[in-house]
């Protein structure tokens, strides 16, 4: 549970961080399905991690699941939201993650 709550909370500094900063990293896109892109706007950025992290918590549903597998194991959990916060920081380079 602590680690939980320990995730969430950097999950929500971080999107708090990039509020006040500007812009994260965009992608843009106008494929139907791509992946990353939580909430269907055509492009990843921070707010389909609060999205996804809003998903986890049940405080919402979601349109396109497809969308928020984000390391293609056809599981929706805190794995997906890990790696979509990888890919906004830099950290992996392309979506789905597949190690």
């Amino acid at each position: 549970m602590k680690s939980k709550n320990k995730f969430l909370s950097v999950c929500t500094s971080a999107a708090l961080l990039s509020t006040m900063l500007g812009a994260m990293p965009t992608m843009s896109a106008s494929a139907a399905n791509l992946i990353g892109d939580v909430n269907c706007d055509g492009s990843i950025n921070m707010s389909d991690n609060v999205a996804l992290n809003r998903y986890l918590n049940g405080m919402c549903e979601l349109s396109n699941l497809t969308n928020a597998d984000t390391n293609a194991n056809y599981v929706i959990d805190t794995l997906d939201s890990k790696v979509l916060l990888a890919f906004l920081t830099g950290t992996i380079s392309t979506l789905p993650y597949k190690r």
